[in-house]
């Protein structure tokens, strides 16, 4: 049943009709080959379309689960290719997140540095104004002083 079920059902039979016009005919024929009996012939044949139909079920459920493995594997296959698709777009989502959260991190130290240098100059003006306020109290109390009889 190398050629499949179909062809090997009909080389089996071409090969049982060869086998059966030997048996019937070994008696006429000119050579001398081995001369089988009428009961290995009854013997022979149903045995032999015993194995045949076997060989033909087997072979036919062995094609049918063949098709059915090759519609499976098709399936298998689009699965595969939309989950590939899939994974790319996955992926140029995360490269797309990656580089949103780099620029975002780049914002955001940016923004760090101007607050800090901003806090810098607010505390060198509190410096500033806290220095003069003292001067103004030294010279309103200066003046204070001096104004007072004494």
């Amino acid at each position: 049943f190398v050629l499949g079920p179909r062809r090997g059902l009909w080389a089996s039979l071409g090969l049982l009709t060869m086998i059966l016009l030997y048996l019937f005919l070994q008696d006429y024929l000119p050579f001398n080959f081995e001369k089988y009996t009428s009961g290995f012939a009854v013997r022979f044949v149903p045995s032999f379309l015993v194995v045949l139909s076997y060989a033909y079920t087997f072979e036919k459920l062995r094609e049918k689960s063949h098709t059915k493995l090759s519609l499976i594997n098709g399936k298998l296959e689009q699965v595969v290719n939309q989950l590939k698709a899939k994974d790319g777009e996955l992926s140029n989502a995360y490269n797309e997140l990656e580089s949103r959260v780099c620029r975002r991190t780049a914002e955001l130290n940016e923004t760090n540095i101007e607050l800090q240098r901003e806090m810098r100059v607010r505390r060198e003006v509190e410096q500033q104004l806290k220095q003069m306020l003292l001067r103004r109290r030294f010279l309103s109390l200066c003046w204070m002083n001096h104004r007072m009889p004494g």
